[in-house]
């Protein structure tokens, strides 16, 4: 037996048999037949449609379902709504005009940007039509129009994609477009649609919305982003060393964060790139701020074995580890080698160097 779980009504209005009512007219959806509502209540098989005429069985076209009710859930839902939000991703670029940071990825920052649709006027909301005047959208039909009353020639298409997405010509046409992806085993009953907003990216239950041609979304801020992307080592008057390696503000890049500091190295970390302690105490070293390390020390030795290279201290003979005796070690001598080494493996990283008067250095290694 061939379970259909939805209908046209009188209005032509599709209706889940969980919400229908017995008694009434009902429309196959794909043949337009008569149907009438069945099981549930006492019985076995859960509430469905079936054709009242003999003979007018047929399969259950899922797809044709789904992109129907899809169509006029999002219209009844904007119909209704006072406010109707959509929201897509704007990458902000940091509107600071001298900084050393040349507008690497970490320049850069992604946020969700909202529109009202009502609040823009937009106050046309039409399934399967083409715009009013048409011009040079006349030749495209919309799932879903948007249009507004006052102002003809900025339609939006929200497009409903299923196992057919929207074609390539209607995406370069250069109109708004907002597609949204229903997988098409999608159980309406248990997952009821809701598209009270439209938001880029996944919306749950495996649905995903994609903005098209909305313009604007790379923009210059007027102001710094102050993003914390910024790790430093600290040479202070003391003599000792501070690392500074939970993020600093990226607007301390280049100026000196510690009052009466020696020397400081300031490290412009990347979102993919995150550079190891050991690399930034490599630069420091060879910037002349005593960072210790046993790997920066002459007295260390590298023997290969089966699997791995083993360091350990010539002197002492112990395993050195993560390189931190060095700190407490009598026998510590500098080396500029294995800095030069550590340093070429990520040349990758930018930084700065402050010196006591302020002055800034460019590196130069």
């Amino acid at each position: 037996m061939i379970l259909h779980p939805a209908a046209y009504d009188v209005d032509n209005k599709i209706v889940l048999a969980i919400n229908a009512v017995k008694h009434q007219e009902y429309k196959c959806l794909t043949c337009g037949g008569r149907m009438c509502l069945a099981g549930g209540e006492d019985s076995r098989i859960r509430v469905h449609f079936r054709h009242i005429d003999p003979g007018k069985e047929h399969s259950f076209n899922r797809e044709t379902f789904l992109h129907e009710y899809t169509k006029q859930r999002i219209q009844q839902q904007m119909k209704q709504s006072e406010r109707y939000m959509i929201g897509f991703n704007v990458e902000k670029t940091c509107g600071k005009e001298l900084c050393g940071l040349d507008n690497r990825i970490y320049c850069k920052q992604r946020e969700m940007y909202w529109w009202d649709l009502k609040e823009c006027g937009y106050d046309i909301i039409r399934v399967e039509e083409k715009t009013k005047d048409g011009k040079e959208y006349d030749r495209f039909r919309s799932d879903v129009l948007l249009e507004r009353s006052k102002c003809s020639s900025d339609p939006i298409f929200i497009e409903v994609k299923v196992t057919h997405p929207c074609s390539t010509e209607k995406k370069n046409s250069g109109v708004r477009i907002i597609e949204i992806e229903i997988p098409l085993d999608y159980d309406v009953e248990e997952h009821p649609l809701n598209f009270d907003r439209l938001v880029e990216g996944d919306m749950g239950n495996g649905i995903t919305v994609r903005f098209y041609n909305f313009k604007n979304r790379n923009r210059k801020t007027s102001e710094s982003l102050d993003k914390k992307e910024i790790k430093a080592i600290v040479w202070k008057d003391d003599g000792s060393v501070v690392y500074l390696f939970h993020n600093q503000s990226c607007s301390k890049y280049g100026t000196r964060i510690w009052r009466g500091s020696k020397r400081e190295i300031h490290f412009a970390i990347d979102y993919s790139d995150k550079a190891p302690v050991l690399a930034m105490k490599a630069v420091a070293a060879l910037h002349g701020i005593p960072c210790k390390n046993c790997r920066f020390c002459s007295v260390e030795k590298q023997e290969y074995g089966r699997y791995r290279k083993k360091r350990f201290c010539n002197v002492t003979g112990e395993d050195i580890g993560y390189g931190d005796l060095a700190e407490k070690c009598e026998h510590y001598s500098f080396s500029t080698e294995e800095p030069i080494n550590i340093l070429s493996a990520f040349s990758y990283i930018k930084y700065v160097v402050v010196n006591a008067d302020g002055s800034v250095e460019k590196p130069n290694i």
